[in-house]
């Protein structure tokens, strides 16, 4: 599938600059990925969209670095961060009411992005991701999960091992033979958006995705869920290893009105290997809760 046509800007937050890119014109959509892919995990969504609305996307400070790149502050790495750079993009794209596609820690950027300004969602959709890190002493962590903080651990103190593990990972065809054969993905996602992601995942700066991973354990935004008064759709997939069905049963029994999509066979990259299915779903979603496109562009 061709990547659309886009326009990248710029805006100057406190402390450095966002670059982000937006795709189309029309209501715009603001999509928040997780640490598994940076923005490009969207491109099947935003290939469907964009004919239609005006896709906005960025890369997270400090996670995907670019070879050669300054060091940005840890104070950039934290959810909070990320929310008010997310609300600094709206407000220079002139966006109020917008919808807001979150996805893996993207989950607890969007309830803090609605936290923080609530008058600037319209609608949510909350996929594969809750409103805490799914592991640890969360009550909906599993066994296996519990000792993920000890793993993390572990790994923290031999950086350039698993940098180097990451980086060979992401350039190796292997990777996606291996991916698909433990389920990681599904069978149909499509092998060059699978192989631009895995590329993606080769930049990510290994430091600042650890204490990224702390940040998640330490924000608990549970307490948001009962304030969430806009529509909102939560999607997630039963073979997904990381974020389990208790943590996205708590965002739709704690937000007022919230609407369930569990789809059978999907992992955590649904938006890959479930992507039509997806999509269509969000055009509904859209469509009932008052959304609409402008009207569609030929390709």
């Amino acid at each position: 599938m061709q990547r659309p046509q886009h326009v990248e800007r710029k805006v100057t937050v406190e402390d450095g600059e966002v670059v982000y890119q937006v795709f189309g014109e029309g209501p715009p959509v603001l999509f928040l990925n997780g640490l598994g892919a940076s923005w490009n995990g969207f491109h099947s969504q935003i290939a469907h969209l964009s004919n239609r609305y005006r896709c906005v996307v960025w890369e997270y400070r400090g996670l995907y670095a670019e070879p050669g790149s300054p060091t940005l502050p840890r104070t950039t790495l934290s959810i909070a961060d990320h929310a008010r750079d997310a609300l600094a993009i709206l407000e220079h794209e002139g966006a109020e009411g917008v919808a807001v596609v979150g996805w893996s820690i993207g989950v607890q950027v969007a309830l803090q992005l609605f936290l923080t300004a609530p008058s600037r969602v319209a609608l949510m959709l909350l996929v594969c991701g809750g409103a805490r890190a799914p592991w640890g002493r969360a009550p909906e962590a599993g066994a296996l999960r519990r000792f993920f903080p000890n793993v993390l651990g572990v790994l923290e103190r031999m950086p350039r091992v698993v940098s180097a593990l990451v980086q060979a990972g992401g350039r190796s065809p292997e990777t996606l033979a291996w991916a698909r054969r433990i389920r990681l993905v599904g069978g149909d996602a499509d092998a060059d958006q699978l192989a631009d992601v895995a590329r993606s995942v080769a930049r990510l700066d290994v430091s600042a995705l650890f204490e990224t991973l702390r940040g998640m354990a330490r924000n608990d935004l549970s307490h948001v869920l009962g304030a969430v008064d806009v529509p909102t759709l939560v999607i997630g997939g039963d073979r997904d290893p990381f974020t389990p069905r208790a943590a996205l049963e708590r965002l739709v029994h704690q937000i007022s009105g919230a609407e369930y999509l569990l789809l059978a066979g999907a992992s955590h990259y649904l938006l890959l290997d479930h992507a039509q299915h997806v999509n269509l779903r969000i055009d509904k979603f859209f469509a009932e809760r008052g959304y609409p496109g402008r009207p569609s562009m030929p390709s």
